[in-house]
């Protein structure tokens, strides 16, 4: 899919080409960057999780011993620390999705601004439609490789992980 619509904005204007190849550098280097770094988040935030699941498992076996020394609060204090050391994880992780979907959407917008500035600047040569057709794949081609990249780097994350 991503290809035909590379190909349909390169017949219809070819001096995008020039262009298509740097972005798409780009967005593999995004890819590879954000994998890496999403890798070693989801690490962290696999660690924080086990104590917390280990200490509730606790708290449930030995109910009637911590209730007998009066230790609820103890076990609360310790439950509440370790779920807000996983959520500071969740948070960071959250905030590299939002860094990788700036910069794709940087990107994709640089490649929508160049086709629809190339298109302009052929408008002797290309009807209306064919311009328009031409933005719009460019628009196509934004969220068709936000998408991919996003699903690779899933797909990493969560087989390494």
């Amino acid at each position: 899919n991503i290809i035909s619509v590379c190909i349909t904005i390169s017949v219809i204007v070819p001096f995008i080409l020039i262009a298509l190849l740097p972005i798409f550098v780009c967005f593999i280097g995004l890819q590879i960057f954000f994998t890496r770094t999403r890798c070693q988040i989801k690490r962290h935030e696999s660690v924080a999780k086990a104590p917390i699941i280990s200490h509730f498992s606790e708290a449930i076996g030995g109910t009637s011993t911590i209730r007998a020394f009066k230790e609820q609060r103890r076990f609360q204090k310790e439950f509440e620390e370790k779920v807000e050391k996983h959520l500071t994880s969740n948070y960071v992780n959250d905030m590299c999705n939002r860094w990788l979907s700036v910069r794709v959407e940087y990107l994709g917008n640089l490649l929508i601004f160049l086709v629809a500035v190339l298109t302009f600047s052929y408008k002797s040569s290309l009807s209306a439609g064919m311009a328009g057709l031409a933005i719009t794949y460019s628009m196509m081609i934004l969220d068709a490789l936000s998408w991919t990249v996003r699903m690779f780097c899933e797909l990493e994350t969560d087989s390494v992980a």
